[in-house]
């Protein structure tokens, strides 16, 4: 298995890179002592690189090993589980946004939203690309450099390990505006059994077809949304108390438990970090 960390040195580069160009996307960085985090699902596209170590995760009803010459591929609203393995593990990821992807798409000329097929892919020089490219992100304010880059890297990932295809049918239709409503519904207003009516279903039915669906409980679902919105508002300068309020935690300690147990940092050290 190749060994990427003496070519990389993850002490020197930032914890958190914002990336604007081509509809934005963020790149993190973590490494040993990094706690599991617990099961969760991103908005975005994930690509995950090891430099050096094990990554064991839990995704699609199986667990999964990525080490170095591997990469991690997660879709939008996966739901897995990561831990850490027997030796040191640092690793890169990247979180492609819609837009992003959506951007990808048309300069490849693929009909719909390209997806991962599996969970991981075993390519030594992609994972090198992907690492030089964040080492490009990191060091240089060439507009040029960082497109040219982003869109020959991602280009060749999606057209290496991605496919477009059809969103997957839902088992039950009234699901879809069951989960917007539910995402839309800050407060604590919205009932299981409102939700339940809507879809014509009783509240058990809901809770199983909705699990089903998407990966999560919808109660559980609802808070790892928040957990995901509450980066744009942290980016923003809010303080995570704050946060925590406006997204329906029931206190900041929720809040933050809520967050680490996603990203592996707290509110505040993600807002650190972010700030540069």
């Amino acid at each position: 298995m190749p060994e990427f960390l003496p070519l990389y040195t993850l002490a020197d580069q930032p914890a958190i890179l914002a990336v604007p160009e081509l509809g934005g996307l963020e790149c993190l960085q973590a490494g040993t002592g990094r706690e599991p985090l617990a099961a969760h699902f991103h908005e975005e596209w994930v690509i995950g690189v090891n430099t050096t170590g094990e990554q064991h995760f839990d995704h699609r009803g199986s667990r999964h090993v990525s080490g170095p010459g591997w990469l991690t591929t997660i879709n939008p609203e996966d739901v897995h589980a990561c831990y850490g393995g027997a030796q040191q593990w640092h690793y890169v990821s990247y979180h492609l946004s819609p837009v992003f992807v959506r951007t990808l798409a048309d300069e490849i000329g693929a009909a719909s939203l390209p997806r991962f097929a599996g969970s991981t892919v075993e390519d030594a020089g992609m994972a090198r690309r992907l690492l030089g490219l964040f080492l490009v992100l990191a060091g240089s304010d060439c507009p040029l450099q960082r497109e040219t880059g982003l869109l020959e890297t991602f280009a060749e990932l999606a057209q290496r390990h991605m496919q477009g295809r059809a969103a997957a049918p839902l088992l039950h239709t009234s699901l879809a505006r069951a989960r917007d409503r539910l995402a839309d519904a800050l407060d604590d207003e919205i009932t299981l059994q409102l939700l339940a009516d809507d879809c014509g279903l009783s509240r058990w039915q809901f809770c199983r077809l909705f699990r089903e669906q998407y990966g999560l409980a919808p109660l559980q679902w609802r808070k790892q949304l928040r957990v995901m919105r509450s980066r744009q508002l942290l980016r923003r300068g809010l303080a995570p108390g704050e946060v925590a309020v406006q997204l329906g935690f029931a206190d900041q300690p929720h809040f933050t438990r809520a967050f680490k147990g996603a990203f592996g940092v707290t509110p505040a050290r993600y807002q650190r970090g972010f700030a540069g």
